[in-house]
């Protein structure tokens, strides 16, 4: 597969937003239903499953108004590897590497929301392991980039960029982490549609800065890729 395919995997997908929002809904349906169902097989009484599930229903409702990805403190410029050359050469040697870098650490892992989805309607618990891959892979890469020298001029787009994979590192262990803390997941589906379109956002910017200081990429090279990614 070509670099975009590749890069699929992490870089925010039109699509992705109706799949989260879709996931989500089905998530708050599958909780309410459980504290019905349960309540019922314990003998317990209608007026005690009701509460609960009110309860529940209260309980996302004011969790959900709070974006647990916001808590995710972003990096700071001295964590970074810092060039002084900002020629166009430097730059684009720059935005090449870190799509490299993508490329080699998530060419071969799976969507987080797909094996979420897998886990939930299988009723597979044991299917979320597949999500420490997906972990590992996004340490690996935000350590390659804070290590990868980044010319002045474009130190802003490595630390937010670095912050956007924070972000999506903190979601997916919380996604690992949903047979402990479900409603967390929950809450997280919430959160990546927001994440999902400011990522995209984030880069039809960057490709907008770059394009804009004289800098393009032929779509043979790898960042071409990383920056289009975004208008498909």
């Amino acid at each position: 597969p070509g670099p975009d395919d590749q890069l699929s995997v992490t870089l925010p997908q039109p699509e992705d937003d109706n799949k989260t929002q879709a996931l989500a809904n089905e998530f708050i349906s599958r909780s309410l239903t459980q504290v019905i169902a349960e309540g019922i097989t314990g003998g317990r009484s209608l007026d005690d499953i009701a509460r609960d599930t009110t309860q529940l229903q209260t309980y996302v409702a004011k969790l959900g108004q709070e974006r647990l990805l916001d808590k995710v403190i972003p990096p700071e410029s001295r964590e970074f590897a810092i060039s002084s050359d900002n020629s166009a050469e430097s730059v684009k040697k720059y935005f090449n590497t870190i799509t490299q870098i993508y490329i080699s650490n998530f060419s071969k892992i799976e969507s987080d929301l797909q094996i979420l989805h897998l886990a939930a309607t299988g009723n597979n618990p044991k299917a979320l392991r597949r999500l420490d891959v997906n972990i590992a892979a996004l340490e690996n890469t935000i350590a390659e980039i804070k290590k990868t020298p980044v010319p002045t001029k474009w130190l802003e787009f490595a630390k937010n960029d670095a912050w956007y994979l924070l972000k999506t590192l903190t979601a997916v262990k919380i996604i690992r982490n949903s047979e402990v803390d479900p409603v967390a997941s929950l809450l997280i589906l919430q959160d990546r549609v927001q994440l999902t379109e400011e990522r995209r956002d984030f880069y039809l910017k960057t490709r907008a800065e770059l394009s804009a200081a004289g800098i393009t990429f032929a779509q043979n090279e790898p960042a071409a890729g990383l920056l289009l990614q975004g208008l498909q």
